[in-house]
C-alpha cells in the first residue's frame, strides 16, 4: 500500500484522504482473503470482487457515506493500477453507489450558541490580569465575528486593521483573498464591530503592545494561526458543553440568514461560495426543522 498512497499524494490528495483511502483498501483486503477461501489479496480485482464487496458491505448495514467512500477508494486504486501498468482498465470505474438522503451542514442551535457566547462572557468578567482581559475580548471578538459574518477562519486570521471599516451606523470586512483568491466584502453589524472594538481597545493597554497590522494576534503581537482559533473554540466548547469549530460557526451564520429569508443570492455573495449550488445545502432542514414541522400537527 506504500506505493498507492505515494501515488495518492502526488496526486495532491490530502493526508486525510490518504489514510482514509489506504485504510479501505486494507479492509477491503481482509475481505477479499476471507471470500476468497484464504487465498490473499494480490493487488488485483474484478469488477465481480467490487459488485461482491458492495454487497457485502450492504449486508453488514454499513452506512451509504461508508459504502460510496470504499467505492471511492477502489476507483482510486483501480486508477493507480492502470496508471502503473498492471490493469489496461480500472474495475471499479463503472461501480455505482449508493444513495443516500442530502443532509444538512452541522450548525448551533439557539441553546448551543447561546451557551458558547456566555462561556466566552463569564470568562471576560472574571478575568483580572491585563492580558487575561484582552483575550476574552479577542475570543469573544472571533466568535462573534464569524457567527455574524461566516468567515473562514483562513480569512479571519489573514485580516489586517486596514481591511476593517467600522462606523457608527454600517461598516465592513474586506477579504482580500478569499476561495479561489476571490475578495469580497462583508457587512459588520452592530454586534460584530462592538466585540471589534472592544478587542481592539484591550489591546491597546500600554503594558501589551499589541499594536500591528493584524487583526487577531497572540501575547506575543504576532498574527493569530489558524490552528490557534480552532484550539480556542475547542476548548471554549468544551467548558460550554457544545461541539464548536469554526466551520460550525460558519454553517450558523448562513443557517439564520436562510432562516430570516435572505435571499440565496444574498447569502452565496456573503459565505464568498462560488456556484448557487453550494448555498443551497442550507436550505437542507436538519432534525430539529423536522421536529418542528411535526409538532405544528399538534396545534
Amino acid at each position: 500500500m506504500n506505493t498507492f498512497a505515494e501515488h495518492l499524494e502526488a496526486q495532491g490528495r490530502s493526508q486525510k484522504t490518504v489514510q482514509a483511502y489506504t485504510a479501505d483498501m486494507q479492509a477491503f483486503g481482509v475481505w477479499f482473503e476471507w471470500a476468497n477461501s484464504g487465498n490473499p489479496f494480490a493487488g488485483v480485482f474484478t469488477p465481480t470482487d467490487v459488485r461482491e464487496y458492495k454487497e457485502y458491505l450492504a449486508r453488514k448495514k454499513r452506512s451509504a457515506a461508508t459504502i460510496n467512500r470504499a467505492l471511492a477508494s477502489l476507483r482510486a486504486y483501480g486508477a493507480y493500477l492502470v496508471a502503473t501498468g498492471q490493469l489496461t482498465d480500472n474495475p471499479a470505474r463503472q461501480a455505482r453507489g449508493v444513495g443516500q438522503q442530502r443532509s444538512a451542514p452541522k450548525w448551533l442551535d439557539k441553546s448551543e450558541e447561546a451557551k458558547l457566547l456566555r462561556e466566552l462572557e463569564r470568562e471576560l468578567l472574571a478575568a483580572r490580569t491585563t492580558w487575561a482581559k484582552a483575550e476574552a475580548a479577542r475570543n469573544l471578538a472571533i466568535v462573534l465575528l464569524m457567527l455574524n459574518t461566516g468567515l473562514r477562519v483562513s480569512e479571519l486570521t489573514a485580516l489586517d486593521w486596514i481591511d476593517i471599516d467600522r462606523r457608527e451606523r454600517s461598516g465592513f470586512a474586506l477579504v482580500r483573498n478569499g476561495k479561489g483568491d476571490k475578495a469580497r466584502r462583508v457587512p459588520l453589524n452592530l454586534n460584530a464591530r462592538q466585540a471589534l472594538t472592544a478587542w481592539s481597545d484591550a489591546g491597546m493597554a500600554p503594558e501589551l503592545d499589541l499594536a500591528g497590522p493584524a487583526v487577531f494576534v497572540g501575547r506575543s503581537g504576532e498574527r493569530l494561526r489558524t490552528r490557534a482559533v480552532q484550539e480556542m473554540l475547542k476548548q471554549t466548547g468544551l467548558r460550554a458543553g457544545v461541539v464548536a469549530h469554526p466551520h460550525r460557526l460558519r454553517h450558523t451564520f448562513a443557517k439564520k440568514l436562510i432562516n430570516a429569508g435572505t435571499p440565496l443570492d444574498q447569502v452565496s455573495m456573503m459565505m464568498g461560495h462560488e456556484r448557487l449550488e453550494t448555498t443551497l445545502r442550507y436550505t437542507t432542514p436538519d432534525e430539529q426543522d423536522l421536529a418542528r414541522a411535526v409538532q405544528r400537527l399538534e396545534d
